[in-house]
């Protein structure tokens, strides 16, 4: 062997008229010398000692990791290599247990994953272990044989087994599984265009209609030719409904919108009953909870200030809380020290009739002695 071919901080070379050994070991690891007999055209027998670089815990551990993922993705295509890999996995982890038994390297997990390694390498099939099980399954089990194959037939080394063993078995097999898979397809694709039809009948009615004829060119047909005696049944209905019930108005007029776009009396009763709503619900949610009370006590402050003739004189009691009258309506009943137009300090009692809407607070009277 050549000097020249291996760099000089590789190995350090020693010779003599015997044998060639390599040692790949630092002086604190375990010796493993490798013998040999050289080329016999050579003339004289050299002994070369080569001193690889020390691979630590670190490069072992990169190493099975490497072997972990490449196994992973191997398995897909070819279990034998998949195996192959797993048992080197399974060595390396073994190697590290040896190499590193000083550390504290987390041993138990080292030896878990060794077993954990060579538990898929030996339940990996190749194709004609797999045709062979497939084959004994087959005769002693015709039932539990199907079913095999409809829960695995993704897995290319089944597919490969079942072309040598059952080719015409597979094939009905991979039909009628495309067949529900086409089914499926199309059930998830109309419940799609189903839940944008339903969703755009509420919030665009007018447009429902023309959307449906896209979609479904055979049900508008039918639409179409019902919407008369629909329409009928709709507006009879809407005769009945007191005014005062919002979302029952609202419902019937979002229908009838959706069956004549054009009618201007159904866009106009439409867009009251959907403002009427939003009041009521704007309403519920600012004026009957929460804690509304005060925030009229602290707006009345601010109107009865504006009516004294020193409001930084002004000072009121506290808390100064409001009544909910509803409608979105408080009263406010308090009193005030400020001092009047001759500097004394003067006590007003007032009472403040306010407002709330969704732009502010408004004060309808202020009554104040």
């Amino acid at each position: 062997m050549r000097e020249s071919l291996i760099p000089q901080s590789l190995y350090s070379a020693k010779y003599s008229d015997h044998e060639v050994g390599f040692n790949c070991c630092q002086p604190d690891e375990p010796d493993l010398k490798f013998s040999y007999i050289p080329w016999v055209n050579s003339k004289r027998a050299s002994v070369v000692e080569i001193r690889l670089p020390k691979l630590g815990w670190k490069a072992w551990l990169a190493w099975a990791i490497a072997l972990t993922v490449a196994a992973a993705f191997v398995s897909i295509s070819s279990p034998l290599s998949a195996r192959l890999l797993c048992i080197g996995l399974a060595l390396s982890a073994v190697v590290l247990l040896v190499k590193f038994r000083g550390r504290q390297f987390g041993k138990t997990l080292l030896v878990l994953w060794a077993a954990f390694a060579l538990f898929p390498a030996f339940e990996m099939r190749t194709v004609s272990e797999e045709r062979d099980f497939l084959a004994a399954l087959k005769v002693t089990s015709g039932p539990e044989y199907l079913s095999y194959i409809r829960e695995n037939v993704d897995d290319s080394v089944v597919r490969q087994a079942m072309l040598s063993l059952d080719p015409d078995t597979l094939e009905s097999l991979q039909k009628e599984l495309e067949a529900q898979r086409e089914a499926s397809t199309l059930a998830q694709r109309q419940s799609a265009e189903q839940e944008e039809l339903d969703q755009l009948r509420i919030e665009s009615p007018q447009d429902w209609l023309a959307k449906v004829e896209e979609l479904r060119p055979e049900q508008h047909a039918d639409i179409l030719e019902a919407a008369p005696a629909q329409i009928e049944r709709l507006e009879a209905e809407a005769r009945q409904l007191p005014a005062t019930d919002l979302d029952g108005n609202l419902r019937i007029y979002t229908l009838l919108l959706s069956l004549r776009p054009n009618s201007e009396n159904y866009i106009e009763r439409l867009e009251y009953y959907r403002q009427a709503v939003e009041k009521r619900d704007w309403e519920a949610a600012h004026c009957s909870t929460g804690y509304p009370e005060d925030l009229a006590g602290q707006e009345a402050i601010h109107f009865v200030k504006q009516s004294l003739r020193a409001p930084a004189t002004a000072k009121f009691p506290f808390p100064v809380r409001g009544i909910y009258q509803g409608d979105c309506t408080f009263v406010v009943s308090s009193y005030v020290d400020a001092e009047n137009a001759f500097g004394a300090s003067v006590r007003s009692n007032y009472q403040a009739h306010l407002l709330r809407q969704q732009g502010g607070w408004g004060l309808i009277s202020l009554e104040m002695n």
